[in-house]
């Protein structure tokens, strides 16, 4: 299982009719998009929503690496 499948999966997210407007990229779908860079406001969001999440302990250490991987990139974009 994916990172993002347990992510979604433990957070309890579950679309299945989503509407997009024209022309933006949906994770997971038909996209050919090979670009899987986050743009800086993307992963603020991210860190936020984890700032502001409770997590159990058997996801922490995977939570680590993820924050982590996230705010190396936002270094590299500033």
């Amino acid at each position: 299982m994916t990172l993002f499948k347990k992510i979604l999966g433990y957070m309890g997210f579950n679309a299945k009719n989503v509407e997009t407007p024209p022309g933006q990229n949906v994770p997971g779908g038909a996209s050919s998009t090979t670009d899987n860079q986050l743009s800086k406001q993307e992963i603020e969001v991210l860190l936020n929503l984890i700032k502001n999440s409770t997590f159990s302990g058997n996801v922490l250490e995977l939570l680590y690496t993820l924050v982590v991987k996230l705010q190396k990139q936002y270094k590299n974009l500033e």
